[in-house]
């Protein structure tokens, strides 16, 4: 009997024990990049309860195995868990545990070493932000963190790997915030910060004045030929603009990029870090209306590429200002030759200005005072409209050169926007009004003219302002 009660208390002691083991979560602290077991890591249990609140259970610290061991009520029956730790200088929580067994608490899952892009040097102490960097959408802030004495920052965001995070700092090279590359793996990574700085200089290329407050882009040009953002600045008053740049030095390749004006610019960042002159408005047209000399203004006017047969290729429309001035960047203006094309005021026509290959201010004058024609029945003096006449231009042999087609409105008038009139250049017009051709006399002057038909000779008047014949203004 006696040996039977012993042998009964050793069996429930034993049972105890398995039981208090098997009651037990066994946590070891680790690094999540290196795989190292970190001793003397302070670890505290809390109690996660049905409202969401937690309390606070037991505190341990991890051994030189990293281990951490807990002894907890209720595990194994429906209560749930949850350890913290703060390895990295930033509180870090487990998954819920509910059930004794061993579990890796793998800490640091992102980690990022930030260098002095001069020296290569360690930054210690340097104050660092994570943020959310989704593609086409807001940043958002996920926590900050402080380098260690080696210039690493070790944090534990949620989401790695699954979306873009990147890390920001204040670079001493400009002043302002540089965001690294997009964070996608656990690390470790490298980010330098205070590089030589590149400083675009932004000036009109016209008048030389600086420019302020304009954004300037750098993009990184990676050697498959993809273009990656990098940095945003804005120029100061003096139109400056510094960026901290990894790798140009190295030969990593860069493009500014610039839009004050009306068209796009880049610059290649070639030769290292320095000053780059970003010089924009490289083509400043000032647009004028031929009938009265007044501004183009507010009206279309596109910018045609000059081909080497001479024939034109559009590149893009653009609006004049108040002013009736444009400010253009073709690209590679003098390594290929541009013209500015708008529409005539006087008869709708298409107008070409002359050719440019350089920088520098043109004027535009688009069309002339125009020719204004008349054509009248000679005997019933009625205006005749629907009229089809040709204006064709008299060359010094004689020869004779097609130019433009009109057809008379309800008011017998024809109008025409002919270069060169007033200037030298002669032209005549042409109608078939009877079932005869008839020529006007030579026009050499922008006036309104009466162009008499049914009559022979046909008749050409000048009209005055009011469209009425002036005295003794007759030909033919």
């Amino acid at each position: 009997m006696q040996t039977f009660r012993f042998f009964s208390l050793v069996l429930g002691l034993a049972f105890s024990s398995a039981s208090a083991f098997a009651a037990q979560i066994h946590l070891v602290v680790i690094d999540h990049v290196s795989d190292a077991r970190l001793s003397g890591i302070e670890v505290n249990a809390y109690e996660k309860l049905s409202d969401g609140s937690e309390v606070w259970k037991a505190k341990r610290s991890t051994d030189a195995q990293g281990l951490a061991t807990f002894d907890l009520d209720g595990l194994g029956d429906g209560r749930k868990f949850v350890m913290k730790a703060k390895p990295y200088g930033a509180v870090v929580s487990s998954q819920e545990l509910s059930q004794p067994n061993w579990y890796q608490f793998r800490v640091g899952k992102l980690q990022v070493q930030v260098l002095d892009g001069a020296t290569g040097q360690p930054k210690t102490g340097q104050s660092v932000g994570l943020m959310r960097w989704p593609d086409g959408g807001s940043a958002t802030w996920v926590m900050g963190g402080t380098t260690d004495a080696q210039g690493w920052v070790r944090l534990d965001p949620e989401g790695i790997g699954t979306e873009p995070l990147v890390l920001t700092a204040t670079s001493p090279s400009d002043g302002q915030q540089k965001v690294s590359e997009k964070l996608m793996t656990k690390g470790p990574h490298r980010f330098y910060l205070g590089n030589a700085p590149v400083v675009a200089r932004m000036q009109d290329a016209v008048s030389g004045s600086a420019l302020g407050g304009q954004w300037v882009e750098a993009w990184e040009v990676l050697p498959s030929g993809v273009s990656v953002f990098r940095l945003k600045r804005w120029t100061d008053g003096t139109g400056i603009a510094r960026f901290d740049l990894d790798g140009v030095a190295e030969g990593r390749r860069y493009v500014l990029k610039a839009q004050p004006y009306l068209q796009a610019v880049e610059l290649d960042v070639g030769g290292g870090a320095g000053e780059k002159a970003l010089r924009v408005g490289r083509l400043q047209a000032q647009v004028i209306d031929g009938r009265n000399g007044t501004p183009y203004a507010g009206r279309d006017v596109s910018l045609q590429e000059v081909l080497s047969d001479g024939s034109y290729r559009f590149v893009a429309n653009f609006r004049t200002d108040a002013e009736g001035r444009l400010k253009l960047d073709p690209q590679e203006l003098g390594a290929r030759r541009y013209a500015l094309r708008a529409v005539s005021l006087v008869d709708g026509s298409q107008r070409t200005s002359a050719t440019y290959a350089s920088t520098g201010s043109v004027q535009f004058k688009v069309g002339t005072a125009g020719l204004n024609i008349v054509v009248i029945d000679h005997v019933s003096d009625a205006r005749l409209s629907g009229i089809e006449v040709n204006a064709y231009e008299k060359l010094a042999d004689g020869s004779e050169v097609w130019k433009a087609k009109r057809s008379t409105d309800a008011q017998g008038l024809a109008t025409f926007d002919l270069d060169g009139l007033g200037a030298g250049r002669r032209y005549f017009v042409r109608a078939v009004p009877h079932g005869t051709i008839v020529d006007s006399d030579v026009l050499s002057n922008p006036l309104w003219y009466q162009f008499r038909v049914g009559t022979s000779p046909a008749a050409l008047s000048e009209l005055s302002r009011r469209g009425q014949p002036k005295t003794g203004s007759r030909w033919g």
